[in-house]
C-alpha cells in the first residue's frame, strides 16, 4: 500500500470502510453509543483514505449509518435527510424489525424518506484534478439538501479526494466552476447608407421645395405649349405650300406637323394642370 501522512495505512478500500458502517450498526442495536461513534469515525476516515469508487449500494450503506449517529444526537432533520440519501440509492432495501420495530423512531424516520419527492439535483463545479463521482455514479449531479460521497479519480485510476459532503461549499478550492462558452455577437446586417448606430451614413439630400416643383412644372408647361404653337405655324406654312403644289410627301409632313402640335399641346395642358395643384406659392 502507498501511505501518507493523512492515510498512514495506507488507502482503504470500500469493503472496509462498509464493514465499519455495519458496525456502528450493530453498536446502535446494542445500546453502545461509545461504539456507534467511534465507528462512524473510522467510517469518516475510512472515506477520506479510499483507494477505490464505491458502488452506489455502498454509499446507501455508508448514509443508513449515519442517519443512526444523527438520530442519537436529536438531529432528526439530518436522520431524515441521510436516509432520504440512502432510499434513493437502494429504495428496495428494507431496515431489519431488530433495528427499527414497526412504529418504533427509526423506522418512522425511515418511512418518512420514502415519501419525499426524488430531491432537486444540482451541479458541482468541476476540476481539473480527475474525474468526478457522486455516490459512486460517475458525473457532477448531487441531490441538493442531501448528503453525498464525492470521490474524484486521477487519469491514472488514483483516488485523489474523497468525502461526504452535503453542498458544494465543502469542496476544496480546487473545484472550479466550469467557464461558460464564449458568447460571440452576431453583427448586424446594415443596409450600405447605414451606420452602427442607424443614422444615414451619408447626408440624406434636402427635399425638394413644394415652391420649386410648382415653378419647374409652369416652366415645362411654358416650353410644351411654345413647342406646340411652332408646330401648329409649320404645319400651316406646310399646309399652304401643300395647296400650291400638292405632293404626297407634303401632305405627310403636314399631317406629322399637325399631330405633333396636338401631342405637345395635350402635354401643355396636362402639366399646367399638374401645377395648379401643388401646394406651394406665397401665403
Amino acid at each position: 500500500r502507498v501511505t501518507s501522512a493523512a492515510c498512514p495505512a495506507g488507502p482503504t478500500t470500500t469493503s472496509e470502510v462498509v464493514e465499519h458502517a455495519e458496525l456502528a450498526v450493530l453498536a446502535y442495536a446494542d445500546l453502545d453509543e461509545a461504539g456507534l461513534h467511534a465507528e462512524l469515525a473510522l467510517v469518516e476516515a475510512s472515506i477520506a483514505c479510499l483507494g477505490e469508487i464505491v458502488m452506489p449500494t455502498d454509499a446507501a450503506a455508508l448514509h443508513r449509518a449515519a442517519a443512526l449517529g444523527a438520530f442519537v444526537q436529536s438531529d432528526e432533520v439530518g436522520a431524515l435527510a441521510a436516509y432520504r440519501a440512502a432510499r434513493r440509492l437502494q429504495p428496495q432495501f428494507r431496515l431489519p424489525t431488530s433495528l427499527a420495530p414497526p412504529g418504533g423512531p427509526i423506522s418512522d424516520l425511515y418511512s418518512n424518506a420514502e415519501v419525499w419527492a426524488e430531491p432537486e439535483p444540482y451541479t458541482l463545479p468541476d476540476t481539473p484534478e480527475g474525474t468526478v463521482y457522486v455516490d459512486g455514479v460517475q458525473g457532477l449531479e448531487a441531490p441538493r439538501d442531501l448528503p453525498a460521497l464525492v470521490q474524484v479519480v486521477r487519469p491514472d485510476g488514483s483516488m485523489r479526494w474523497s468525502r461526504v459532503i452535503r453542498g458544494p461549499e465543502a469542496l476544496p478550492e480546487w473545484f472550479v466552476a466550469r467557464e461558460r462558452p464564449l458568447e460571440i455577437p452576431t453583427p448586424a446586417i446594415l443596409p450600405p447608407d447605414r451606420s452602427p448606430d442607424g443614422s444615414p451614413d451619408k447626408p440624406l439630400p434636402e427635399p425638394v421645395s413644394p415652391n420649386h416643383t410648382k415653378a419647374g412644372l409652369w416652366i415645362g408647361t411654358s416650353a410644351a405649349a411654345l413647342g406646340a404653337a411652332g408646330l401648329l405655324s409649320g404645319a400651316a406654312l406646310s399646309r399652304t405650300s401643300y395647296d400650291r403644289t400638292p405632293t404626297a410627301s407634303g401632305r405627310q409632313l403636314t399631317n406629322s406637323l399637325f399631330l405633333g402640335s396636338v401631342g405637345l399641346g395635350t402635354a401643355a395642358a396636362s402639366l399646367g394642370l399638374a401645377a395648379a395643384v401643388v401646394p406651394g406659392g406665397a401665403r
